[in-house]
């Protein structure tokens, strides 16, 4: 109530009594002068209330992509991106919850990093994930995938678990039907530039983690799985 109107123009007047409450900072946690809230991000990971994402960009950010941004607490959409960021070597690939930990993955490290702190508390370096898809949260473990092998993490230290087919193979015996290739080895299905990054799987029933490997040859299409 109390509102004019004055040819379409709505007015209503109030009295500064000099009474002050609470900033707009001290009621949302983010300051006053940030114009935008909002990150386009490609990947991402809920851990304790927090939404962090990664693959970012922002109209007020150059170049964002080796960012991972914190949501607030408990508001998966609003991001307070000058204070809630930390920066990785490169672009990430993937974003898990596990042991407690947020562990972010390029091509070529791991990082496993505090929530709460935003610090990276260590980085296995040689070992990462191809993609979001390429790692999976299990009961038994985090396992997941890079170019060089699988692995599966205890929340300490990652083991690689695809010696075994890492190289070699009949190159003279054929698989499902196909001449195109004859050696399934990690190593030979992985080089070709158009492999797609090896999707990972959990099948409860056999309590096995598969890992489903695509690639492209020339006369077709070859498609393996390990476990």
């Amino acid at each position: 109530g109390g509102w004019s109107n004055d040819s379409g123009i709505y007015s209503k007047s109030t009295i500064d009594n000099g009474e002050v409450g609470a900033t707009y900072e001290a009621r949302t946690g983010i300051s006053e002068v940030i114009d935008s809230i909002k990150i386009k991000y490609g990947i991402s990971a809920e851990i304790d209330g927090y939404l962090f994402v990664g693959d970012c960009g922002h109209e007020n950010i150059r170049n964002a992509k080796n960012m991972i941004f914190r949501s607030k607490a408990g508001m998966f959409s609003i991001f307070n991106y000058v204070y809630d960021f930390l920066v990785l070597k490169s672009q990430p690939t993937a974003l898990v919850n596990f042991a407690g930990r947020l562990f972010a993955f390029d091509k070529t490290n791991t990082y496993k990093i505090n929530p709460e702190s935003l610090v990276i508390e260590d980085i296995f370096e040689g070992i990462g994930c191809l993609g979001k898809d390429s790692v999976i949260v299990t009961d038994y473990g985090m396992f997941f995938a890079d170019k060089n092998g699988a692995y599966m993490h205890n929340g300490t230290t990652p083991t690689r678990i695809s010696d075994a087919i890492t190289a070699g193979g009949g190159i003279n015996t054929t698989f499902g039907g196909t001449d195109n290739i004859k050696d399934v080895s990690w190593n030979a299905i992985m080089k070709y530039k158009d492999a797609s990054p090896p999707y990972v799987s959990f099948d409860s029933d056999l309590s096995c983690v598969l890992f489903f490997v695509n690639c492209y040859a020339k006369k077709g299409t070859v498609g393996t799985t390990s476990a």
